[in-house]
Parts: structure tokens; C-alpha cells; sequence
């Protein structure tokens, strides 16, 4: 856990080590470039034989100049679980928008050795074309994003996201289930992998989606 001013930057890595992602039915899907079929997620957990990395703050695997980023190869080997449950009304964002995070319960050991905690994400939503991009109604599902898309920087490779979102939560610590941080932004994507033995792929132009699934949370 690294603090910086008034934020708390934080990146945890659940990776899966199942070669399928799975949907809320237990059913699989496969994903690959051009994503024939892919499952609508609403829902996303860790599995048990899932591994947790925290990946700190450095310099921006693409763009080196960049740094501090949470987009950086220092990682280090952790624990933790997740499960989210989102609910997608609206296709854009606007101040009326009905997306919502219903359920969601995020556990993880920071390299401090604390144990925290997140049971409850406020979505954040901005007025219709505010902003350098849409939120997609605050929560977006199956969303190709980053690389060359045009949504979200060049720090990450183009990915599909099957769930994002940005919201604001408080961080609380686990064991004594007391908040620790309010009203901190919070950044999710359950995601397909862009990362080899942890190393970041620095290509944002072909799309290196695969069928391993990811989840990552940045605060």
C-alpha cells in the first residue's frame, strides 16, 4: 500500500490461472480478437485456485517518461479474493443514469501486511459528453478498450473488458472492519489478460486480448 498527497494508489491483480473466463451461469467463454460470442457479464468472482499480485507504482511499462503510473512490471506476490455484481440500465452516462454496483466484496493484503476491505462502490457518473470519454453510463460491459481505441490512455494494450467502471468507495481495514480511507476513487475491469509472467505487453495497437481472465482494482 503506497500513499502519495491525499490518494492512495493501489493495483491488484486476481488472475485466474483457469485457461476460460466464466460467467455469473458457470457457463465458460472463450475470447479472442474478433470476440465471436462473447458472455455479457453481470457478475465475476475469483476462483479458488485464483493468484493475487499488487503491482506498485513506477514507470509506465509504454510510456517510461510516465511515472509514477500503476501501469508499471514491480510486482509483488499477495492474497486476497473478490466478487462483483453490477447492474447496466444505460448504454451512456449522464447524471440520471441508472447503473449500479448491487453487490461486491474485494479482499486483499496490501505490502504493508494489513488486510483491507471493499463492500460497497458508488458509481460515479459525469453529464452526457463531459469528459475525454464516456463512462458508458457509469458501468460499461464488453467494452474493447485502451490500445488504440480511443477509450482510456496508452499505458494499458488493447484489451476487452467485460466489466468497468468507476466509482467511489472507502477502504476499510478487514480484520476491523473500520474505514481507513473515504471517498476514495475507485477503478475496475474484469478483463482479459495483457500481461506474460507478469510482464506488461507494451504493443497498444493489436489487440492482445486472450482467454485468461483478470480482474483489477485502482484506487
Amino acid at each position: 500500500m503506497k500513499t502519495k498527497s491525499n490518494f492512495i494508489y493501489v493495483w491488484v491483480l486476481f488472475l485466474s490461472i483457469s485457461m476460460y473466463s466464466h460467467d455469473i451461469m458457470g457457463q465458460t467463454a472463450n475470447s479472442s480478437a474478433d470476440y465471436p460470442g462473447i458472455v455479457e457479464f453481470s457478475a465475476s468472482e475469483s476462483s479458488a485456485n485464483g493468484l493475487v499480485y499488487e503491482i506498485m507504482p513506477g514507470p509506465s511499462v509504454i510510456n517510461p517518461e510516465m511515472d509514477p503510473t500503476p501501469f508499471s512490471d514491480s510486482i509483488n506476490m499477495s492474497s486476497g479474493s473478490f466478487s462483483i455484481e453490477v447492474a447496466d440500465i444505460d448504454p451512456e452516462d449522464s447524471m440520471d443514469s441508472q447503473d449500479s454496483v448491487t453487490s461486491v466484496n474485494i479482499l486483499f493484503m496490501g505490502n504493508d501486511g494489513r488486510q483491507y476491505k471493499i463492500d460497497k462502490i458508488m458509481i460515479i457518473h459525469k453529464p452526457e459528453g463531459a469528459g475525454d470519454h464516456t463512462f458508458f453510463g457509469g458501468v460499461g460491459l464488453n467494452k474493447s478498450m485502451h490500445g488504440a481505441t480511443g477509450i482510456g490512455t496508452g499505458l494499458m494494450p488493447k484489451m476487452m473488458a467485460y466489466i468497468t467502471l468507476w466509482g467511489l468507495t472507502d477502504l476499510k481495514d478487514a480484520n476491523a472492519d473500520t474505514v481507513i480511507a473515504y471517498n476514495r476513487i475507485i477503478h475496475m475491469m474484469v478483463a482479459t489478460n495483457v500481461r506474460n509472467e507478469m510482464k506488461l505487453d507494451t504493443n497498444v495497437v493489436v489487440d492482445r486480448s486472450d482467454t485468461i481472465s483478470e480482474m483489477r482494482t485502482r484506487m
